[in-house]
């Protein structure tokens, strides 16, 4: 083997060799921020290969913090409500539509809603649908105490007549 034949060798096994530091690299940090993220609600697995919806799963602990960090009054009552809308978080409405709250379409309100699923709002992430509830919240229940609170969720939110007493069941659950 001439010596050009041992410079071309050495340069093709740098080339790979560059790659397959930068696959691995690559690799490290996709599965670094797998494992630092949460668990997606959609995950597909195709010839290895992982496909992740880009929609992660909400559970209490996160929305309660969401709820707070966004000054959602009676963050309780409104993470009870997120469980009784969602179904726990496995409701039709909310998988395919991120919706937590079964929140309709607004038609005359800032909203933060991307268009509807089934006639109910459908968010682009869970996350929106918590700013979405938030705006709402701001407007129609403003400065309400935690009686006044329910007793206005009883009359303008709730279809279900047992509502109330399913969030004030799960509200003791949390305490």
């Amino acid at each position: 083997m001439n010596r050009e034949d041992k410079n071309i060798i050495a340069g093709l096994m740098s080339i790979v060799l560059i790659g397959a530091v930068m696959f691995f690299i690559g690799y490290a940090s996709a599965l670094d921020k797998i494992e630092n993220s949460l668990i997606p609600c959609d995950t597909v697995y195709v010839n290895d290969t992982i496909y992740i919806n880009e929609n992660q799963c909400v559970d209490e602990d996160l929305l309660m913090n969401m709820l707070i960090e966004q000054r959602v009054k009676h963050p309780k009552i409104v993470m009870a409500q997120a469980i009784i809308e969602s179904g726990t978080f496995t409701s039709n409405v909310y998988r395919n539509s991120n919706n937590l709250f079964g929140m309709k379409l607004p038609r005359q309100r800032t909203t933060t809603a991307i268009g509807s699923y089934n006639g109910y709002a459908k968010y682009k992430g869970w996350q929106n649908s918590v700013h979405d509830y938030a705006i709402y919240q701001s407007l129609y229940y403003k400065g309400l105490g935690k009686d006044a609170y329910l007793n206005k969720l009883s009359e303008s939110y709730a279809e279900d007549p047992g509502y109330i007493g399913k969030i004030k069941k799960l509200i003791k659950t949390f305490e």
